[in-house]
């Protein structure tokens, strides 16, 4: 929270935690450890029921957390626009178990499925941690 100037929790949905920031902004929090060998180095799953939970709560921003090198704060509009990109894994019956969201971080931080895909880049919604 104070990386992005403070605030507290206003809503928990089952395991989803739902922030208020001091700034207005209304968010929800995902965390990825770096990892080393994979490129892009930071993924995370987001589920239809989660995706749903968001818009439900009319969130303004989705926080990615980075392993230890800080956080994006993706406006959820931006992110809306991605996730319909995004690669997926399916269920059985074809609908979309869980939806795969991916952030680079060089050349910079951006939103990204693969080579051929546009990528979103989200560099000016970073926010480092300056104690790592």
């Amino acid at each position: 929270m104070d990386f992005l100037g403070g605030g507290q929790l206003s809503t928990k949905i089952g395991s989803i935690r739902f922030y208020s920031l001091n700034n207005g902004h209304k968010i929800s929090i995902k965390y990825s450890k770096y990892y080393e060998n994979t490129e892009p180095p930071f993924w995370y799953g987001i589920t239809p029921s989660t995706l749903e939970k968001y818009r439900e709560q009319k969130i303004t921003h989705l926080s990615f957390i980075t392993g230890s090198e800080g956080l994006v704060e993706v406006p959820f509009e931006i992110f809306e626009k991605y996730v319909n990109e995004a690669n997926t894994t399916l269920n059985p019956d074809g609908t979309v178990k869980h939806y795969h969201v991916f952030i680079k971080n060089k050349p910079s931080h951006m939103l990204y499925t693969n080579q051929t895909t546009e990528v979103w880049d989200v560099e000016k919604y970073f926010f480092p941690n300056e104690s790592a």
